[in-house]
């Protein structure tokens, strides 16, 4: 009778957990050669595309981002001296804020 009850406990419950909804908190796009912009506040601007089809990107970046080349954290200033190499923007799409930047090489 107790095993009866845990089942069905469980089949009542599988509804309710199926119905939780995801909410995307990253975007991710992929530059060929990563330009980065920098203004006198030290923010700036990305320009990228999501996909080989979408439209182009102004994402924005603060001291708040991130940046890696390989496992070295590194500032804003020294990544807009990066000049051809790839990188993978992640940012916010809500916002369009950069929140990681990740240099491939």
């Amino acid at each position: 009778m107790k095993t009866l009850f845990v089942i069905l406990a469980i089949l009542a419950l599988t509804p309710a957990l199926q119905a939780q909804t995801l909410v995307n908190l990253e975007e991710a796009a992929e530059v060929e050669s990563l330009e980065l912009r920098l203004d006198s506040s030290g923010s700036g601007t990305v320009y990228a595309r999501a996909c080989d089809y979408c439209d182009l990107l102004a994402l924005r970046v603060n001291s708040r981002t991130e940046v890696r080349r390989g496992r070295a954290l590194i500032s804003l200033e020294e990544a807009g001296r990066v000049r051809d190499t790839g990188a993978t923007v992640l940012f916010d799409p809500a916002t369009l804020q950069v929140t990681r930047i990740i240099f491939w090489k």
